[in-house]
């Protein structure tokens, strides 16, 4: 059974991660080969998807008050100034004497501009604000919400780790020549280090990287359980009552961990 449902409450801490060069300095280095670029630009496209998503939360309650302001705060009623003549001419009907006095009727005409102009005024003087803090805390009250929240923000997790590992497989099977090569395959370890050297090290082997990819197996083959792999490890996301929780923060540190080897071997000398 899951233990508890565990989200990060501060609204600002939802935004997105991929707000960097990344993708510019991806693209650039992999302009020398076609599948190169592609592959560079699935990984891009791939992660702005996931930064997207994990900034979800926010953009819901943003694009209330985006709303609100839009609708409540329209000085609607700016477009009586275009009906004065109207009014005007409607009254001059209602009251046929007033056509004939010309003085009189320049004066009605004045005053009623003059209770238009201040109508106008007075409407957009009259703003009504919308609390954001306030609506981010209704919604956090909501228990679908809550999970809905807990839920995006693991697959946010899973989304950022699975590109990069497709990434990682898309690169070796265009450096080695070899269109079938998972992770998985006993010889994985010397194919990748036969097409890139040490350069294996950094961009998969890094502590910070295999920790990773620990809590991306356990969210998806444990149900978010701390499995034993990870107990002996300093797990780099949030654990309450035996089970992992991903907040915002913890998608920015993987997209900004993954990143640094993402370009180095995107620039390797195996693709020269």
């Amino acid at each position: 059974m899951q233990g508890s449902i565990w989200i990060e409450d501060r609204l600002e801490a939802y935004g997105a991660f991929f707000r960097d060069d990344f993708a510019i300095k991806a693209l650039e280095a992999s302009k020398r080969s076609e599948r190169l670029h592609r592959i560079a630009f699935d990984l891009a496209y791939l992660w702005r998807s996931a930064s997207y998503s994990g900034a979800l939360p926010a953009v819901l309650v943003m694009t209330q008050k985006s709303f609100h302001d839009g609708y409540a705060n329209e000085p609607r009623s700016a477009g009586i100034l275009k009906y004065s003549e109207v009014v005007l001419s409607q009254l001059c009907l209602a009251v046929p004497t007033l056509t004939l006095d010309e003085k009189l009727h320049r004066a009605i005409q004045s005053s009623i501009l003059d209770i238009s102009c201040r109508i106008v005024e007075a409407d957009r003087s009259d703003k009504t604000d919308f609390d954001l803090e306030a609506a981010w805390q209704d919604y956090l009250k909501l228990i679908p919400f809550q999970l809905g929240v807990h839920a995006l923000m693991r697959q946010t997790y899973l989304a950022i780790f699975s590109a990069y590992e497709n990434y990682i497989i898309s690169l070796l099977k265009l450096a080695s020549g070899e269109p079938n090569i998972r992770i998985t395959d006993r010889d994985f370890n010397k194919k990748f280090r036969g097409a890139f050297g040490d350069l294996v090290e950094s961009v998969w082997y890094d502590s910070r990287i295999q920790k990773a990819k620990l809590v991306r197996h356990a969210l998806m083959h444990a149900g978010g359980r701390v499995t034993k792999d990870l107990e002996c490890h300093d797990i780099p996301v949030k654990v309450h009552e035996g089970y992992l929780h991903i907040f915002p923060e913890h998608n920015q540190a993987l997209y900004d961990l993954l990143k640094v080897p993402a370009l180095a071997i995107l620039e390797s000398s195996s693709f020269s």
